[in-house]
């Protein structure tokens, strides 16, 4: 008992332990290996005298030879005795307070028998180093441990130099705390152990030959058996320790690296917290160097232990949280019905021929509408979902992917749901319960039998759409007064063919999309009768072949862009929306319009000069142009002169304006074409004009309410063709009308509507008394159609 100390508990699931193990074992292999080097200098001086006495008798060789196999024998058979001595008296031993013997723990001899028992197997590979990287220093008879290579998973063949020089396991800190490690190698027991073993075939079999080509001696009968017994006796040994040990992964304390180490599973080990009893050796038998094991806080082990179990905990709770949300998303998503099936090739094995063709007129959609056309809105419910499910699913059609009217067809049917979806069509939408195919078309107080939409039909044929002979492209859709709602849909741009878009008398509201714009084969744009907002587009004025452009009727505002002087067209309608500013000049420039009409709005200013522009710019086979600014009441001063210079002038409206002053003479004597001529509820005055009876093109003549004077000219009986004149509201105008003006009452039989201040006058008296009064005109019986009081405006049909 003088060669044991007190046991000292370690830590089995620490990296201690087992570095405290490793380094032992190579210490107490350093030591035999510098005996087994003195016997290998031994065996060379044999050898040489061996050659030096060739002539002696073979009786003395042979006597030579015995004893050197006989000390071989003795000591190695002496080695592994002594360790099984060692071992068995240690193994008696019993630890103070555990109540347990050593041999239910791994003891620190046993790793070092196994080292011992190998490196008796294993010759020097070479005079300074051994194969266990154990050094020995010339001139010196003490062997060291060199940063040697000790990695169990490659068989020791791998290096891992241990950083700064430190040996492997060295500990540092006060008895009772955590041990603080200098190093971190990474190797386990089990894996010395099976590193040993593995070894062990290749140095046995090695151990013949380098015993026959460096001693030249034949092995023995004895040599043989004990080198048989020493590897019996490792391999049990192995045996026995892997048999108790499974591999656990073990947290470093520092740094929370990972590596394996083995676990002692024995039951009755469970009551030290997984500790085992290291024996320690005498200080005279321990090198300087050796680290010595520190006490383990067992409670700061339990500590760490707990702390990784809730950080797994953690882990698990928020992978499991990131499923279910995850869960939640794509059950939300499929749930509507809108699942991609592009991602699995089974999954589009059982799709139906239909759904598969579905997939592809998809595809073929997208590569006109966009990629993402689609994906804006998984809902069901949208325009462009519904229509692509109709189109896939429900057209009695079955139109194929490559067929060159699907992308016509689908933007006709997205059109309907979209303008259907707030409210139903008024007539001609899709059938519904026992509706037939055939519908009603209203146009123009008139009704057609056409086919309505969504049927099965060509969508040439469903109501309000044309198209152009055999190839079927629409053309045209004109369809008014049906209720449409919601806002204009962009596709229509797509509809490259088409030369006509009436939507007149509809609910659209939103802006007009600049897709609209893109049709360059358009020619008749109407949009009036709606709810738009927004300004005027430039690029409207840009469209090539735009003749007629109805923007009236409207809630657009802005100014009136002056692009609007490249407008190729004949017709200009802006009338009835809130336009302000001035009237541009550039409005003048345009080549071919023969009607502009800004009617109600809100422009202000005076009327350009330029006007007279359009005597070069418009032809006289066109028509002649008309201009309608009636309504704009802050439009003021005096009609430009330069309207005699449109000599092709047929209308001209300034009604409901502050225009003051005269009617030019040059308008009266150059623009013979006139058919309309409107200034009621203006500030103009003056005497009427001899000249008006040149104007025998005039239609209608309207002057009512302004503050003309004098009498009716008596050449105005020249206006043969007139079907209205309006001269009442104009208190300074008197007289009576000429009786050849109504001369066998041609006007009346004309059905003239005649309105004069030709009606009895009231007028009230100092004393309030209301008195009736000679009227102002006096009018020959049957002429005039309507007769008002010139005092009171109030006027009675004849």
């Amino acid at each position: 008992m003088s060669n044991q100390k007190k046991a000292t508990k370690i830590d089995l699931d620490s990296e201690e332990f087992y570095v405290l193990q490793a380094v032992q074992a190579r210490s107490s292999d350093a030591r035999k290996r510098e005996a087994e080097l003195q016997k290998l200098e031994q065996y060379e001086q044999d050898n040489q005298r061996v050659q030096q006495q060739a002539a002696a008798t073979a009786e003395q060789e042979k006597a030579q030879q015995e004893a050197r196999a006989g000390r071989q024998a003795d000591s190695t058979s002496s080695r592994v005795q002594n360790g099984k001595s060692r071992s068995t008296t240690k193994n008696s031993s019993t630890s103070t307070g555990t109540g347990h013997t050593s041999e239910e723990y791994l003891n620190i001899d046993e790793i070092a028998k196994l080292a011992e028992a190998r490196q008796s197997l294993q010759p020097p590979s070479s005079a300074g180093t051994n194969l266990n990287g154990i050094s020995k220093t010339p001139g010196s008879s003490t062997a060291t441990a060199t940063s040697a290579p000790f990695n169990i998973e490659n068989n020791g063949k791998q290096q891992i130099p241990l950083p700064g020089g430190a040996q492997p396991g060295a500990y540092s800190g006060a008895p009772g705390m955590g041990p603080q490690r200098t190093t971190r190698p990474r190797f386990s027991l089990l894996g010395v152990a099976s590193a040993t073993v593995e070894r062990m075939a290749d140095l046995s079999d090695r151990d013949g030959s380098l015993a026959s080509e460096d001693r030249e001696e034949p092995e023995t009968s004895e040599s043989a058996r004990a080198h048989s017994e020493n590897r019996s006796f490792i391999e049990g040994q192995v045996a026995r320790l892997t048999s108790r040990t499974n591999s656990q992964t073990v947290e470093h304390a520092n740094h929370g690296d990972k590596f394996d180490v083995p676990e002692i599973n024995n039951a009755a080990n469970s009551d030290n917290n997984g500790l085992a009893v290291a024996a320690l050796v005498e200080e005279d038998e321990t090198p300087q160097d050796l680290p010595l094991a520190a006490p383990f806080d067992v409670d700061e082990s339990q500590k760490r232990k707990e702390q990784a179990k809730k950080r797994f905990q953690t882990k698990i709770y928020i992978i499991v949280g990131l499923l279910v949300v995850i869960g939640l998303v794509v059950v939300g998503v499929c749930g509507s019905g809108n699942c991609s099936s592009k991602g699995s090739s089974s999954e589009e094995q059982e799709l139906s021929p239909r759904e598969m063709e579905g997939m592809e007129i998809k595809a073929q959609l997208e590569k006109v509408l966009g990629s993402t056309y689609f994906d804006g809105s998984t809902v069901s419910t949208e325009p462009h979902q519904k229509a692509l499910n109709w189109i896939i699913h429900q057209d009695p059609r079955q139109l194929p992917p490559d067929s060159i009217h699907l992308l016509q067809r689908f933007i006709l049917t997205q059109f309907y749901y979209s303008t259907s979806q707030a409210s139903p069509w008024k007539f001609c939408g899709a059938a519904t319960g026992a509706q037939t195919a055939e519908c009603y078309f209203q146009f123009l107080d008139q009704e057609f039998i056409n086919e309505r939409w969504l049927s099965g039909v060509s969508e040439c044929r469903w109501a309000g759409c044309t198209c152009e002979g055999e190839t079927e492209n629409i053309t045209s859709i004109d369809i008014w007064h049906n209720d449409f709602t919601g806002s204009l849909p962009s596709e229509l741009g797509l509809l490259s063919h088409a030369t006509a878009l009436s939507l007149r008398s509809q609910n659209f509201t939103g802006t007009i999309p600049t897709e609209i714009y893109q049709l360059t084969a358009l020619s008749n744009l109407g949009l009036s009768g709606n709810n738009f907002t927004g300004t005027v587009n430039p690029a409207v004025f840009s469209m090539p072949l735009l003749s007629t452009l109805h923007f009236r009727f409207n809630h657009m505002t802005g100014t009136i862009p002056t692009e609007i002087g490249l407008f190729p067209g004949k017709l200009l309608f802006f009338a009835k929306n809130s336009f302000t500013g001035t009237i541009p000049s550039a409005l003048f420039s345009t080549k071919n319009t023969t009607d502009m009409h800004f009617e109600h709005n809100e422009l202000s200013g005076t009327i350009p000069t330029e006007v007279g522009i359009l005597s070069q710019q418009v032809r006289e086979d066109n028509g002649g142009p008309g201009l309608n600014f009636a309504g704009n009441n802050a439009l003021s001063g005096t009609i430009p002169s330069e309207f005699g210079l449109v000599n092709h002038l047929k209308n001209l409206y300034f009604t409901d304006t502050s225009i003051e002053g005269t009617i030019p003479e040059e308008l009266i004597l150059n623009c013979l074409n006139l058919n309309f001529l409107i200034g009621e509820n203006c500030n103009l005055g003056g005497t009427l004009s001899t000249n008006f009876g040149l104007l025998t093109n005039l239609k209608y003549l309207r002057l009512a309410n302004n503050n003309f004077s004098g009498s009716i000219p008596v050449e105005f009986e020249a206006l043969t063709g007139l079907k209205e004149f309006t001269i009442n509201g104009n208190p300074e105008l008197r007289g009576i009308i000429p009786d050849d003006m109504c001369f066998e009452n041609v006007w009346n039989a004309q059905g003239l509507e005649f309105v004069a201040d030709c009606a009895q006058t009231a007028i009230t008296g100092s004393d309030g008394t209301t008195s009736m009064g000679e009227p102002f005109v006096s009018c020959p019986e049957g002429c005039c159609s309507t007769c008002c009081d010139g005092g009171t405006g109030i006027c009675m049909e004849q």
